[in-house]
């Protein structure tokens, strides 16, 4: 075993972890979720996020039952993260479930 991925081979670790992220998004439920968690580029106050991701594009082109979620970067400032697009948002500063 490798202990980063014994994790996803406990059944009730899985569920619990399903069930904390559901109850603080429950728009998630019964929806694929395609998550986007970029990481960062430069160091100290030069970090920011990457360019080139069309979110609005890729959530017109996916079904409607799908969820394009953001999981920004913990280190990144929040006000840097465009998020038009996601259907949801799980990073520092965003309340769960605002868009």
């Amino acid at each position: 075993g490798s202990p980063r991925t014994d994790f996803f081979f406990d059944a009730e670790a899985m569920a619990a972890a399903r069930a904390r992220v559901l109850a603080a998004h429950p728009v998630l439920a019964g929806r694929r979720v395609i998550l986007y968690a970029p990481t960062f580029r430069g160091r100290g106050r030069d970090k920011r996020p990457g360019i080139g991701l069309d979110a609005a594009r890729i959530r017109a082109s996916l079904p409607p039952g799908d969820a394009l979620v953001l999981k920004s970067h913990p280190n990144l400032d929040p006000t840097l993260v465009s998020t038009a697009g996601f259907d949801t948002l799980t990073a520092p500063g965003v309340p769960p479930g605002d868009p």
